[in-house]
């Protein structure tokens, strides 16, 4: 039987896959599919696949849902629609690159907040991979070359996707309260759930704006990636790598395998978009 840590750290690293083609994927929606829209359309296509898988529990747990409603809705702006229009928003006007770049930040701003809110202490071994990560993402956006960071311009689009890592860090740090007598995939139902009444508004005053999308093949595309890798796969119950490993590691342990995110999003950035 595999060891508890190792199969949350296997399932983590497959979820830092998952949000590596998202930077991916919200770059190709620049032009393509509106942040609101993609947003709205992507969790409404993730609760339509989580709800029979975990609507019957989430109706076992109702009382504790009803009861912690607050709390769910809060994790969902922080997780869901907070993270989301931002990013997809920043991922408009900058590149997969630089959102890479931005994304090797995310594990420090977690583990800062993990520090002043868990009072969680660092290992050596911890900080050094901390590090490690950090300068390698660095290294390898910039080639090697100091005269690139010299050169390197802050655009809105990047500032946005500072303001989605920030929230993701506190997301991150914040689920170690979600209830715990509900079932994970339940969980990640609920906040989907959330998710879609909170977008409408927003949605529909970009709708009002004459934001729209065709629905080709590469709009769907990029939709059902979100709605099926980034969310269900990415974030939901024991199929969802990331959730599985807050369960079995510290937080400060899913935001060092968070790391493997930046490169591995450079790496399909040059596969895919040819960066």
């Amino acid at each position: 039987m595999f060891d508890a840590v190792w199969v949350a750290a296997t399932l983590l690293a497959f979820s830092a896959l998952f949000w590596g083609g998202s930077a991916i994927a919200g770059r190709m929606a620049a032009d393509t599919v509106p942040p609101m829209g993609l947003t709205f359309w992507r969790w409404l296509l993730a609760f339509v696949i989580l709800l029979p898988l975990g609507g019957p529990a989430l109706w076992r747990s109702r009382d504790v849902a009803i009861r912690r409603w607050p709390w769910l809705a809060f994790l969902s702006v922080l997780g869901m629609s907070g993270f989301s229009v931002p990013y997809f928003y920043g991922l408009q006007t900058t590149t997969a690159v630089n959102a890479a770049l931005l994304n090797a930040l995310s594990p420090i701003l977690t583990l800062a907040l993990a520090v002043v809110v868990l009072r969680t202490r660092m290992s050596i071994l911890q900080t050094a991979g901390m590090l490690i990560g950090l300068v390698g993402a660095a290294i390898i956006v910039f080639h090697g070359r100091l005269d690139a960071i010299a050169a390197l311009t802050v655009e809105i689009g990047d500032l946005l996707i500072l303001v989605a890592m920030a929230v993701w860090a506190g997301y991150t740090v914040a689920i170690r309260w979600k209830p715990v007598d509900l079932d994970p995939i339940a969980f990640m139902l609920a906040l989907s759930g959330f998710t879609i009444p909170i977008m409408i508004p927003f949605y529909a005053l970009e709708l009002a704006e004459g934001k729209t999308f065709v629905p080709d093949a590469k709009a769907l595309g990029i939709i059902v990636y979100h709605g099926v890798c980034s969310s269900v796969l990415g974030m939901s119950g024991f199929s969802v790598p990331y959730f599985y490993g807050l369960q079995t590691t510290t937080a400060v342990n899913a935001a060092l395998l968070n790391a493997l995110s930046p490169i591995l999003t450079l790496a399909l950035a040059v596969v895919v978009l040819r960066t």
